[in-house]
């Protein structure tokens, strides 16, 4: 009759035994999955959808685009700017005269055509209070 309860006993133990090594693995197998699917959550939350922008200034990571300095005479601005000369960019409404701005701003300020500082102010607020 001992034998029998020792028998029972040690064959509770090795169910016991193969149980939690199972639990181990499917929280092993849990751990990977998630940890899978949040890194890809991640990598999805970083990339943006673009879209097409209709007001502002377009950001090339977040908006289609037709590249803003290719759509103006980017030699003659440059030679302008070396000449310390003034230069207006007059065009249409939407046609993206604030982004090939920034754009150029950006360009001066690489340091690749001279030792430029550029900043961009947009003084449109002011417009407002131009009749005071």
């Amino acid at each position: 009759m001992r034998q029998l309860e020792e028998d029972e006993e040690e064959r509770r133990e090795v169910r016991n035994e193969h149980l939690f090594q199972d639990v181990r693995r499917a929280i092993k197998y849990h751990i990977h999955l998630l940890l899978l699917l949040t890194g890809a959550a991640k990598r999805r939350h970083s990339r943006q959808i673009r879209f097409f922008n209709t007001s502002g200034p377009v950001v090339a990571e977040n908006h289609y685009l037709v590249a803003p300095l290719e759509r103006v005479n980017l030699t003659e601005i440059l030679s302008l700017v070396a000449d310390k000369r003034y230069f207006v960019l007059h065009a249409p409404r939407q046609t993206g005269k604030p982004s090939a701005l920034l754009a150029l701003r950006d360009l001066l300020n690489a340091g690749a055509h001279g030792d430029y500082r550029c900043v961009y102010v947009n003084v449109e607020a002011g417009q407002a209070a131009r009749e005071n």
